[in-house]
């Protein structure tokens, strides 16, 4: 008698997808990157989930730990061109943890399922766990137009409030440009 394994399909991904993580003490931060160590790097929708789902929740780390996810082979830290595109979420009690939680997560797969715009310009998001959930979106571009098109596609497909403002952090000189976006 002979048994038949079902073959489960795996579907990949047009580029794997690196979960850093920064425990967020005793460093000496530069303008050239961060002190992350790589985790995990998912190359199908099944990794993923697995990873996700082993990974303690963002709200429930203790305060200063910071997570990236980053597409494969970039490292979380600033280049010459581009910049980070940020927002702040309160987190302060339950249902807007989740709400934090929820937008995290929809980050993540419009990164893997490349649904993101200007998805060839994204080099990775980013949670950092302060008193609030900073969230940000790691660019390789700078134009206004390219920074309001992630903008809308946040505010629509993440659920993202108008009361909530996104700033920009410019990786061009020493001295970073903030430009308010709403």
């Amino acid at each position: 008698m002979t048994t038949t394994k079902e073959i489960v399909p795996v579907h990949f991904l047009t580029t794997g997808w690196t979960y850093w993580f920064d425990l967020g003490i005793n460093q000496v931060f530069s303008t050239s990157g961060v002190t992350a160590t790589p985790i995990y790097t998912t190359h199908s929708v099944e990794e993923f989930w697995g990873l996700y789902d082993s990974i303690e929740k963002q709200t429930t780390l203790p305060k200063g730990i910071d997570s990236f996810f980053f597409r494969s082979g970039i490292e979380p830290k600033t280049t010459e061109n581009g910049g980070k595109l940020q927002f702040n979420l309160q987190i302060n009690t339950s249902s807007k943890a989740e709400f934090a939680e929820d937008v995290w997560l929809k980050l993540m797969l419009s990164c893997i399922g490349e649904t993101i715009p200007l998805r060839d310009k994204v080099n990775g998001v980013s949670f950092s766990l302060r008193s609030f959930a900073k969230l940000t979106v790691w660019l390789k571009t700078d134009k206004e137009d390219d920074l309001r098109k992630v903008i809308s596609f946040m505010r629509t497909t993440l659920n993202i409030p108008t009361s909530i403002d996104f700033h920009f952090f410019s990786h061009r000189g020493k001295n970073t440009t903030i430009k308010e976006l709403n």
